[in-house]
């Protein structure tokens, strides 16, 4: 069998499980697309995709993917907006509320539950406070560094 590889054409790469254990995803790459697995139902076929967040009641899920040059995060199965680049997914206690950093156009900003707040040079991750009804992360812009909340 000379000049003959086996390449596996399946391939799992990160995987996640709720806080209670009924609930599991993992990210799959197949050839040169890859997908997100959720409960057993293969997902929609991405150039790249992240591994998976639960959320604290295990109701909902969140995931990055890219496609066109560009990235977003999935929730619940819907597509987020277009960005340079992003980060991953938070979820706030009370699951109520996800949201994460994004950059476009040279600028940073948080968007929660997929609505853009005010762009600044730079921003840390989003972190909520534990009753989540406040969420607060450091921007950077004009050199000085805020805590916005």
């Amino acid at each position: 069998m000379s000049g003959w590889v086996t390449v596996p054409t399946v391939q799992a790469i990160t995987s996640a499980r709720t806080r209670d254990g009924s609930r599991s995803a993992y990210s799959v790459k197949k050839f040169r697309d890859q997908y997100v697995v959720l409960d057993g139902k293969d997902g929609k076929l991405y150039p790249r995709v992240g591994g998976a967040v639960f959320s604290p009641d295990s109701k909902h899920v969140a995931f990055q993917a890219s496609a066109n040059g560009k990235l977003f995060n999935v929730v619940n199965g819907r597509e987020g907006q277009p960005y340079d680049d992003l980060g991953m997914p938070q979820f706030s206690d009370d699951s109520s509320t996800v949201a994460y950093w994004a950059e476009a156009g040279g600028k940073q900003f948080i968007v929660v539950n997929g609505q853009k707040q005010k762009a600044y040079d730079s921003v840390g991750t989003p972190v909520f406070w534990p009753d989540s009804k406040r969420l607060v992360y450091l921007a950077q812009a004009g050199g000085k560094w805020l805590l916005v909340n």
